[in-house]
C-alpha cells in the first residue's frame, strides 16, 4: 500500500532516517507495532550503520516481546 511505495521513495533517494520517522508514525496510529513498522526502522539503524540505534531497537523488540521472523534476521545480520 501507501506505506511500501513512500518507503520505496525514502530508499531510492537514500533518505534512510525518514524511514524510522515512518515506522515510528504507522506504529502510533496502532496500539501494537507491525512487523513493517519494525522492519523500517531496523532498516533504518542498519543502513545508517547505527549500532547503537539498532540496539535501542532489538531492546524495545525485546520489550515488546516481538517474536523474531527471517526478515528480521537478515536486515540485522
Amino acid at each position: 500500500g501507501l506505506v511500501r511505495k513512500l518507503a520505496n521513495v525514502y530508499i531510492d533517494n537514500l533518505m534512510f532516517s525518514r524511514l524510522d520517522d515512518l515506522g515510528r508514525g504507522i506504529s502510533y496510529s496502532r496500539t501494537r507495532r507491525s512487523d513493517l513498522a519494525w522492519c523500517l526502522r531496523l532498516l533504518c539503524h542498519s543502513r545508517l550503520v547505527s549500532r547503537k540505534g539498532l540496539d535501542y531497537v532489538l531492546k524495545e523488540m525485546t520489550e515488546a516481546n516481538v517474536t523474531w521472523n527471517t526478515t528480521f534476521a537478515n536486515i540485522v545480520l
